[in-house]
């Protein structure tokens, strides 16, 4: 495979900007970078004036596509939230009223562990969530606002797939059991 490298000085002088790319003979441009260099060793290009500023303006729009697509796909950073509280606060004219909305709880993977919902500031739902070690939810209970269960859910997994889902009353009977059959390539 043949490799082509360009480098193209966007601007002449004692601090040098290039733009650098590698292209090969499959794809278009393989690798694009822009850095500031004081020297440079002279490499011998041949790039066609015509082309040149096309290729700028082509190698400049790949690497901020490429750089917003690398950023987009990161993961965002685990921050050490443990829990977050929304409170609704409404002004009219004399009457100030705030009333809680939910409640989230965190564990120090960033998965939710509890979540409480409120209307009137009562509780109205509460869920608990459990995790196994890859961070999967393996279990989801439903409490009443009295704090007694109500519903149950367990998750099972294969190979990080959800392969059963199963229901389960506050007696602890199953109410219902799905399970998940994948078809792969």
């Amino acid at each position: 495979m043949n490799y082509n490298i360009f480098i193209i000085d966007l601007m002449p002088g004692q601090n040098r900007l290039y733009l650098i790319f590698l292209a090969d003979d499959n794809t278009a441009i393989a690798f694009t970078s822009i850095c500031l260099i004081n020297k440079l060793i002279p490499l011998k290009l041949k790039i066609m004036k015509q082309f040149k500023h096309i290729l700028i303006i082509a190698t400049v729009a790949l690497f901020l596509m490429s750089t917003y697509t690398a950023i987009a796909q990161q993961k965002p950073a685990q921050s050490k939230v443990r829990s977050v509280t929304v409170y609704d606060e409404k002004f009219d004219k004399r009457v100030y009223e705030k009333s809680k909305l939910s409640e989230s709880t965190y564990d120090t993977h960033g998965n939710i562990i509890e979540e409480i919902d409120y209307v009137n500031n009562k509780v109205d739902k509460h869920f608990q969530y459990q995790y196994d070690a890859s961070d999967n939810q393996i279990r989801e209970i439903e409490l009443d606002s009295s704090g007694k269960i109500t519903k149950t859910t367990e998750y099972k997994y294969d190979r990080g797939l959800k392969v059963e889902k199963t229901v389960s009353g506050a007696d602890g009977k199953v109410k219902s059991k799905q399970t998940y059959i994948y078809t792969t390539f």
